[in-house]
């Protein structure tokens, strides 16, 4: 009889009834066997939130404990093999195409009405690192005249040379000159006068040579020694000579801090007859005069401190000069400060500055000033003496808001002692002449000035200027305007062809006279134009036109100037 296993037996039987279930539920459902059922409720239901696990904020150490594994490691050096090839580096230079051609010389002539003949020269030296040369010719004249004056010729004959000799930190320099000017006092109306009788010529030998550093090393001095030197002579037996021994020694030093000292020695000799007799005028000798030596002798020295940083420059010294003449020395002290401070970074500064200074009253600078002087009587009212500029405060702004945009405006107070002016004697149908008057009086200039250039096409500019003096009574700025005005411009027209104009504005002033009376001379306009026809890079054509208003003004009482004065030339370049 075969055996039975129990255990296999039973496992079948639960297998069974586990799968027979879902059946008999299935079956009970449908067969209506689902009753009603009653619960009692014994209280009301009541929700209940269980507790929540909080987190805490504080932080807390970690409780489980990591054991890192051990790392064991080592570096081995190795060197990789590269290949290279050296290509060599072309050093850079200047394409000769870029430097542009220079000439020898440049020559221009012209000829103009009223008989205005006129020459220049140049000749120079080629572009050379060490050494620079030249010489320069130049003539003006006119043989015009002026209805109702005398005639009013003149002449101006310029002859200069020039040489500069470049060291390695150093460049000595030398200059000679020769001018030879001719006027004549055509002041008069009613008589008539020869021209020999007339003429006023004057020349002048004018020479400086100097040797100056021109290193880049802060830690090094910076030096300049001069000796200038000039002869005037002319037809009225005036003579000068003038001789001037100067220099400056510099130094940087720490923090943009630099000193510097200047020194001159300037003697000089003056003469002139001392009972002259004016041109056109019939003199009576009483009795001899001799002629008028006058020796002076001028030292000046001028030491300073400057500060540059960040755009401010600041600047502070003296200007000490001692004066010897007529058996008398004067000693000098003025204060110099000057400081320029950026509002704005390269577009406005705030300047300001106190000076004060000597100035040097020669024969030689009273007739450039008014060529219708003559000698001076001895007498204490025309004697030549120095004019001292005793204070000169002035303050302003510089803006240049674009590349091509400037202006400068500022407003300053002087006080003069001795300032030179001029008086024209009394005399109504003679020629009328001047001399010097040495007047004290206070100042007041403001000027303002622009300049705007567009792509070097189109360029502008003005300057003016107004004047108010303070003066003792009875006495006014004889001859000085109380406004004076200059516009100006260019224009590039085509490609060949130039254009540029200037208009100068002065306003009335009054000329005085010996019977203590002035006279007015009312303002005036002088208009200029010219026009360049550039055919080529050597020769050009030029057209002037001067005082086309065609006013006959006086820059000097009884001394009217040319209406419209044209000319015509050319220029060349070899």
């Amino acid at each position: 009889m075969p055996t039975i296993n129990l255990k296999h037996v039973n496992k079948s039987i639960i297998a069974l009834a586990l799968a027979a279930t879902p059946l008999t539920g299935i079956l009970a459902q449908s067969s209506g066997q689902i009753g009603d059922e009653q619960i009692n409720v014994v209280k009301a239901y009541r929700p209940v939130l269980s507790d929540a696990v909080k987190i805490s904020d504080a932080p807390r150490n970690d409780t489980v404990s990591v054991a890192p594994p051990e790392l064991k490691y080592h570096m081995q050096e190795s060197a990789p093999q590269t290949g290279y090839n050296i290509t060599p580096i072309k050093p850079v230079r200047i394409k000769d195409e870029n430097i542009k051609k220079l000439y020898r010389g440049f020559v221009k002539a012209g000829y103009g009405n009223y008989n205005t003949p006129y020459g220049e020269l140049f000749f120079n030296a080629l572009r050379s690192r060490d050494f620079d040369a030249g010489i320069h010719l130049r003539h003006l004249s006119s043989n015009g005249k002026i209805k109702g004056y005398g005639f009013p010729g003149y002449s101006e004959n310029d002859l200069a040379a020039f040489v500069n000799k470049f060291l390695d930190h150093s460049v000595i320099s030398g200059r000679l000159s020769y001018d030879r000017d001719v006027v004549h006092y055509y002041g008069y109306t009613l008589e008539h006068f020869s021209k020999k009788e007339t003429r006023h010529r004057m020349g002048t030998v004018d020479g400086e040579f100097s040797i100056a550093s021109t290193h880049n090393d802060k830690y090094k001095f910076d030096y300049k020694a001069a000796i200038a030197f000039y002869s005037f002579t002319d037809n009225l037996e005036q003579s000068e000579s003038d001789f001037s021994l100067g220099g400056m020694v510099g130094k940087h030093l720490a923090n943009n801090h630099y000193v510097k000292a200047g020194f001159e020695l300037n003697p000089s000799r003056s003469q002139w007859p001392g009972n002259y007799c004016p041109p056109g005028v019939i003199c009576t000798q009483v009795a001899a005069v001799s002629e008028v030596k006058l020796n002076r002798t001028v030292i000046r020295m001028s030491p300073r401190y400057e500060f540059t940083k960040n755009n401010i420059r600041i600047s502070a010294g003296g200007n000490i000069a001692v004066e010897s003449a007529y058996d008398e020395t004067k000693w000098h002290l003025f204060p110099v400060a000057e400081i320029r401070y950026p509002l704005i970074k390269d577009e406005l500064f705030a300047f300001g500055e106190l000076s004060g200074d000597l100035q040097k009253n020669t024969l030689r600078s009273i007739n450039d000033e008014n060529p219708f002087t003559i000698p001076m009587p001895v007498n204490d009212f025309t004697v030549l003496a120095n004019t001292s500029n005793k204070i000169n405060v002035k303050g302003g702004f510089e803006v240049r808001p674009d590349h091509g945009l400037m202006v400068v405006a500022w407003a300053g107070v002087s006080r003069f002692k001795g300032d030179v002016f001029f008086v024209n004697s009394l005399n109504t149908t003679g020629i009328t002449t001047y001399t010097p008057s040495y007047l004290d009086h206070t100042r007041l200039n403001i000027h303002v000035e622009g300049r705007y250039e567009l792509l070097k096409k189109i360029g502008l500019w003005v300057k003016t200027d107004y004047y108010s003096y303070n003066m003792s009574d009875g006495q006014q700025p004889w001859f000085r305007p109380s406004v004076m005005l200059t516009v100006g411009g260019h224009y590039h027209i085509a490609e060949k062809i130039y254009a540029s104009t200037e208009v100068y504005i002065s306003g009335a002033r009054t000329a005085a006279t010996i019977d203590g009376e002035g006279r007015d001379l009312k303002g005036y306009v002088d208009a200029n134009i010219g026009i360049d026809y550039r055919y080529s890079k050597v020769l050009s054509v030029f057209v002037k036109v001067h005082n086309l208003t065609a006013s006959r003004y006086f820059e000097w009482y009884r001394y009217p100037s040319y209406k419209i004065n044209a000319m015509a030339g050319l220029s060349y370049s070899f």
